[in-house]
């Protein structure tokens, strides 16, 4: 299934189930102990929809009824 803008941001929260090197997976578990929400995520709450504007920008992907296309 294709993110929609609001689904990725979330799954940005907690990217860390994704990693498959147990390391690096603590490394960003560790990085988020005690921060409310966020649970080896990448970026902060305040950078995540502006790397996604950049990226649109950028032309990685487009949007289509609200669904996020790889380009």
């Amino acid at each position: 299934p294709l993110y929609t803008e609001a689904t990725l941001l979330k799954d940005l929260q907690r990217v860390a189930k994704y990693v498959q090197d147990p390391r690096i997976k603590q490394l960003l578990i560790d990085r988020d102990q005690g921060k409310k929400g966020e649970n080896g995520g990448i970026g902060t709450p305040a950078t995540r929809a502006a790397m996604l504007a950049k990226l649109q920008e950028r032309g990685f992907y487009a949007v289509e009824k609200k669904k996020l296309i790889p380009t």
